[in-house]
C-alpha cells in the first residue's frame, strides 16, 4: 500500500483542490472558494480535465477534515474514476484504431487504381 506524505494539488482550469496526506492517508482536502473536507474531494473527483502534481515538501497544515469513513468512500470512488478513465481510452483506442483500419483501406484502394 502506498505510505506518501505530501499534498496532491490537482487543477482544473482557474480551479484548484489540494489534498492532504500523511502515510498514504488523506487526512485534509482543501477547494476552490474555501472548501474544506468532503465537498473538495467530490469536487475535484467530479473534474474529468485535470493537471495535477503532488509535493513532497509542502508545509502540511495539523487541522483533520477527513475520517476514516471519508477515506474508505473517497478509494471506492477513486476506484470507480479509475474505470471510468479506462472505459473511455479504451473506447477512444478502438476508434482510432477503426480509423487506421479504413485510411489503410483506402490507401490500397487508391494504389490499386493507380496501377
Amino acid at each position: 500500500m502506498w505510505q506518501g506524505t505530501g499534498t496532491l494539488i490537482v487543477r482544473s482550469g482557474a480551479e484548484e483542490c489540494r489534498l492532504y496526506f500523511m502515510g498514504g492517508t488523506l487526512y485534509h482536502a482543501e477547494g476552490p472558494g474555501g472548501v474544506v473536507g468532503q465537498p473538495a474531494v467530490d469536487i475535484a473527483m467530479e473534474w474529468t480535465d485535470f493537471k495535477h502534481e503532488f509535493d513532497r515538501e509542502s508545509r502540511l497544515p495539523t487541522i483533520e477534515t477527513i475520517g476514516e469513513e471519508e477515506v474508505a468512500n473517497d478509494a471506492h470512488d477513486l476506484a470507480r474514476w479509475n474505470r471510468r478513465e479506462s472505459e473511455d481510452l479504451r473506447q477512444r483506442a478502438a476508434i482510432v484504431f477503426a480509423f487506421l483500419i479504413v485510411a489503410g483501406l483506402v490507401m490500397i484502394w487508391l494504389f490499386s487504381q493507380r496501377a
